[in-house]
């Protein structure tokens, strides 16, 4: 029942009235459920956010797998880099290949060529293969698979050991592979002694001696042309250098770099005084001697 004249009226809820219920406030309310449009909007935006979000982070995410697998190595392909080879190295590109995937086998994360160390990559193959001096990765690479350039040692001089032919490169590295001509000094060995007597360590020192008397001494104007082993003793090297008249005998006892040392001076008197021994002896520091 509602009264006239007044704003108060009975509301009838469960069967039953109650008072003091306005009609405007009945009017006003709406169902809990009902979302209002502003509240829509804001739904809507914060979806929009973590859609664009996640397309977002699966772009960056197929970019930056796309740039790994242009730096991945999965293949490798080798050339040669000195266009002094005078053989091909393709009969060998096989074992040398195997060694590189071995070493990426204990390496795996230098797959990767940004995280690659060339220097230890060109150790360990070097260990396997003594006459590879570098390899270092090619300017001209394909995905997944990565061109290594690989160097090879030149040789300064070679000894023959019964049927093995040995070469050694300017830094003292023997090696027994040789993609080059034939070395401008081969050893003499007038001793005597198997070289391989004992321990093969005694031909490898000697042999890396000479090869750092030849440099050494071509750094400093004397281009050497043989060596020999003189007889009863593979400790001491004469070495006859082009236009110079005495041999130069060494020791392999002492380093190559103080004998050569000793070694232009005493070939530059000579020479001034026009003197013609038959040797000069720099073995020992500090007392050059010739005869």
């Amino acid at each position: 029942m509602a009264r006239i004249g007044g704003k108060r009226e009975h509301e009838q809820v469960d069967g039953q009235f109650r008072r003091n219920k306005t009609l405007s406030g009945v009017s006003s309310r709406r169902p809990q459920t009902e979302e209002s449009p502003r509240h829509h909007v804001h739904h809507l935006t914060i979806r929009r956010r973590k859609v664009g979000g996640v397309f977002l982070a699966s772009f960056f995410s197929v970019v930056v797998l796309g740039l790994l697998l242009t730096q991945f190595t999965a293949q490798v392909a080798l050339v040669g880099t000195s266009s002094q080879t005078v053989q091909s190295i393709d009969a060998q590109k096989d074992a040398y290949k195997e060694v590189i995937q071995t070493y990426f086998g204990i390496n795996p994360a230098e797959r990767l060529r940004f995280l690659l160390n060339e220097v230890a990559l060109t150790d360990y193959v070097s260990s396997f293969h003594p006459e590879v001096s570098r390899v270092e990765i090619s300017q001209s690479t394909a995905m997944i698979e990565t061109t290594f350039s690989i160097a090879f040692r030149e040789p300064v001089a070679g000894w023959r050991i019964r049927d093995t032919q040995s070469y050694v490169d300017s830094q003292g590295v023997v090696f027994s592979k040789n993609y080059f001509g034939t070395p401008p000094v081969q050893i003499v060995d007038q001793s005597g002694i198997n070289p391989e007597q004992g321990t093969p360590v005694a031909s490898t020192r000697l042999l890396g001696f000479v090869g750092r008397v030849v440099a050494l001494s071509k750094g400093r104007g004397y281009t050497a042309v043989e060596v020999i082993l003189p007889a009863d003793t593979t400790r001491r090297l004469d070495v006859k250098f082009k236009s110079v008249g005495p041999a130069v005998r060494f020791s392999v006892d002492r380093g190559a770099g103080e004998q050569v040392d000793d070694m232009v001076p005493s070939l530059q008197y000579i020479s001034e005084r026009g003197l013609k021994p038959s040797y000069v002896d720099v073995r020992v520091a500090g007392r050059t001697v010739y005869r």
